[in-house]
């Protein structure tokens, strides 16, 4: 089963991948609602994937977020 932590700043489209992965066969591993949440979360759980949002709320955004994710987990 892959573990996915799910990223996006709308917690409708948190809550609506939480129902439909696990349907899909997944784990969601954790939600994370800002970009600095997901990297911390990333560091924490080691999801086997990241779902994430380009445009998040913070000093990270997505695209920054999903670069320091991959570059420290890989």
């Amino acid at each position: 089963m892959t573990s996915i932590l799910v990223a996006d700043d709308s917690v409708l489209i948190r809550a609506w991948l939480g129902r439909l992965l696990p349907g899909m066969g997944h784990q969601v591993a954790g939600t994370a609602a800002s970009g600095a949440e997901a990297v911390h979360l990333a560091g924490v759980l080691r999801p086997d994937l990241v779902l994430m949002d380009v445009r998040m709320p913070g000093e990270l955004d997505g695209l920054a977020a999903g670069e320091r994710i991959r570059s420290t987990l890989d």
